[in-house]
């Protein structure tokens, strides 16, 4: 992204963003991958209630825009959450901190006033956003009278979990409804009075609940232009039964 020259900013201005403006930067975490991520959650049935424990003063990534005569860093760093419930990793969240403008021909260690400036994204992980999934599914749908009235109940999800499953509740029964980081489906033969309970699992394990969503069958009077009859199943006015 590119912005207008800022000018360079004092080194003691830099300090209030940073805990150390002393030393050479700090080896960069290593990198976990989403993979292995998934596998060290072992926590069962619990839903992540995260809040910011430490705001990161660790600069973790830097970005670099080149313009003509100067160029511009953006400083990254991760902000630390623990999770409440207390059955979640810790995770970090990136942000940014602080831009600078330096002379095209100032080298990237004088503009910041850091020794060994890290290029890319180095931020600790699990990242929050990896233990966050949405489901979305309509609080009520309409059932008809009639045997074929049932109503129907259009289910998506999201999650940054390949192996993410979606399961469904009817009651004492359960099965698996949909599967994969994110897909949408429908869920039809729902009654009047009955009710669904979707949840939303990072794995087949179903160790991880991200998500959940309840749908109702809500009673409804037949569509505009058709009316209750023939066992009571809405047909068109005026037509026969069928």
């Amino acid at each position: 992204m590119r912005r207008g020259h800022l000018g360079i900013l004092p080194l003691g201005s830099f300090c209030l963003f940073l805990s150390s403006c002393s030393g050479a930067v700090a080896e960069p975490p290593s990198e976990t991958e989403p993979s292995e991520v998934e596998q060290s959650v072992q926590a069962v049935g619990c839903r992540p209630d995260f809040a910011l424990s430490v705001a990161s003063n660790v600069v973790c990534k830097v970005d670099k825009d080149s313009h003509v005569v100067y160029n511009t860093f953006e400083l990254s760093s991760a902000d630390l959450y623990r999770d409440r419930a207390g059955c979640f990793p810790d995770a970090y969240q990136l942000r940014r901190i602080d831009s600078i403008s330096c002379s095209f021909s100032t080298s990237a260690e004088d503009c910041i006033g850091r020794s060994g400036v890290l290029v890319g994204d180095f931020c600790p992980r699990p990242r929050l956003s990896e233990f966050f999934g949405t489901l979305s599914a309509p609080a009520t749908v309409n059932v008809f009278p009639g045997p074929l009235g049932a109503g129907s109940a259009y289910v998506c999800w999201n999650s940054a979990f390949d192996n993410a499953q979606v399961w469904v509740t009817n009651g004492s029964s359960e099965r698996l409804f949909g599967s994969g980081r994110s897909g949408c489906q429908s869920e039809s033969g729902i009654q009047a009075g009955a009710s669904r309970v979707f949840t939303l699992y990072t794995d087949s394990g179903r160790a991880i609940a991200l998500a959940e969503s309840s749908v109702i069958g809500v009673r409804a009077p037949c569509p505009p232009g058709q009316v209750p009859r023939c066992g009571e199943a809405c047909y068109p006015a005026g037509q026969g039964c069928k």
